[in-house]
């Protein structure tokens, strides 16, 4: 991801937030659909048989680590988007 944005993008950086942040949040919501039903489908498949298929466990592990690389994307996007708002943003005074 590059936040370099062109002079097209400039005029519309809410706009390109907004589309960005949506579609992580979109990505992250497959992600974690997609690892509720292995772990449904894990525990049922326990329930008639003593041991759980390896490949069942690599999938889920497999779906979470993506979930885990969005969700560090995100951050570190809101992270950097945040740094041009510098005092109130980063710390707030204690009256608040």
């Amino acid at each position: 991801m590059n936040t370099n944005l062109g002079p097209q993008l400039q005029a519309n950086v809410l706009v390109f937030h907004e589309n960005f942040i949506s579609e992580c949040m979109d990505r992250l919501r497959a992600h974690f659909d997609t690892v509720s039903l292995l772990r449904r489908d894990m525990d049922a498949s326990s329930d008639t048989s003593p041991g759980t298929p390896t490949s069942r466990k690599v999938e889920v592990l497999g779906e979470a680590i993506k979930l885990c690389r969005v969700m560090n994307v995100l951050h570190e996007y809101v992270s950097e988007c945040d740094c041009d708002f510098l005092g109130d943003r980063k710390i707030l005074p204690l009256r608040r």
